[in-house]
C-alpha cells in the first residue's frame, strides 16, 4: 500500500485530535481526553506506518529531503509527548504538542515526496543511528521549548493576576520546571550520541573529524547551550525563568541548525 496513504490519514487522526485536546482544554473532562488519545495513538500508528512504507521502497531510512525530515520530526516529538505523559498524565500537554506535530505534517504535505538516492556511502547503519540519535535529540528539545514558553505564560498570569482560561489548565510552575529539566535530561544524551556517531561518520566520508561544516559548528553551539543549561540546573540551582529562556535560545539554535543551514548556506550535510 502507498506510505502517503498512511501520511494522509495520519494528518486526518492528528487533526480530530488535536480537535479533542482543545475540547479538554476548553472544557476538561475524560472523554474528550480519551477520544484525543485514541485519535493520537492512531495517528502515531499510521505515521509509523509511513515511515516503514517509505524505508522499505527505498531500502534505507527516508531522509534526503525536507518532507522526509518533517514526517521524522513530527513522529519524534509525538513519541516524547507519548512517554511525558507515561510519566506525569497531564492530557493538557496534547493540546500544544500534537497540534505542534500536526503543523510539522502539514507543512510537509506541501513539499515535494520525492526523496533523493543517498550515495553508497550514506546507506550504511551509521547514518542510521546518528540520524536517529539527532532527530530525537531535537524532538526533546523542542517539546523543552514548549513547556518552556508555557512556564513563562504561566509565571507572568501569576505575577499579574491575570489568570485566565489557559493558565487555570496548566499544571503548577514547579511541574512545568520538573518535566522540561527531565525532557532536556532526554534530549542532552542523545545530542550528544549524535554528535559522536558525527565525528565518526566524518572520519569515514571526509578522512577529517572537522571540516568547518556550518551544521557542525551549530551543532557544536547547542551542545554546548544546553550543557550551561544542564550544569547549571545541576551544579548551580538555576530553575524557573533562567532554565527556560535558556532552554528557548537552545531550541533556536536547534531549529536554525535543522533548517536554516540546509535552506540559507551550503553544506556537506543533508536533512539531519
Amino acid at each position: 500500500m502507498n506510505p502517503l496513504l498512511f501520511f494522509y490519514l495520519a494528518i486526518l487522526a492528528y487533526g480530530l485530535a488535536t480537535v479533542g485536546f482543545l475540547v479538554h482544554l476548553v472544557k476538561p473532562g475524560a472523554g474528550a481526553a480519551r477520544f484525543a488519545f485514541r485519535a493520537t495513538g492512531g495517528g502515531f500508528g499510521l505515521q509509523t506506518l509511513a515511515i516503514l512504507g517509505r524505508l522499505w521502497e527505498r531500502g534505507s531510512l527516508p531522509m534526503g529531503s525536507f518532507f522526509d525530515a518533517l514526517l521524522l520530526l513530527s513522529w519524534c516529538i509525538l513519541l516524547v509527548f507519548l512517554l511525558l505523559h507515561v510519566r506525569y498524565r497531564l492530557p493538557v500537554l496534547g493540546s500544544f504538542l500534537v497540534p505542534l506535530s500536526l503543523v510539522l505534517m502539514i507543512s510537509a504535505s506541501h513539499l515535494s515526496k520525492e526523496t533523493d538516492a543517498l550515495s553508497a556511502s550514506l546507506q550504511n547503519t551509521w547514518v542510521v543511528v546518528h540520524t536517529a540519535f539527532l532527530f530525537l535529540g531535537d524532538a526533546a528539545f523542542a517539546v523543552a521549548c514548549v513547556l518552556s514558553v508555557l512556564y513563562l505564560v504561566q509565571e507572568h498570569a501569576i505575577k499579574t493576576k491575570r489568570l485566565g482560561l489557559l493558565v487555570r489548565r496548566l499544571p503548577a510552575l514547579e511541574v512545568l520546571d520538573d518535566m522540561n529539566a527531565k525532557v532536556i535530561l532526554m534530549g542532552f544524551p542523545l545530542l550528544t550520541l549524535g554528535i559522536l556517531t558525527g565525528v565518526v561518520l566524518a572520519k569515514q566520508l571526509w578522512g577529517s573529524v572537522w571540516s568547518w561544516d556550518p551544521k557542525q559548528v551549530l551543532s557544536l553551539a547547542t551542545w554546548l547551550t544546553y550543557a550551561v543549561l544542564l550544569n547549571g540546573r545541576l551544579t548551580l540551582g538555576w530553575r524557573g525563568r533562567r532554565a527556560s529562556v535558556l532552554a528557548i535560545v537552545g531550541f533556536v539554535l536547534v531549529t536554525f541548525t535543522f533548517l536554516g543551514v540546509n535552506l540559507l548556506m551550503k553544506g556537506r550535510h543533508i536533512f539531519s
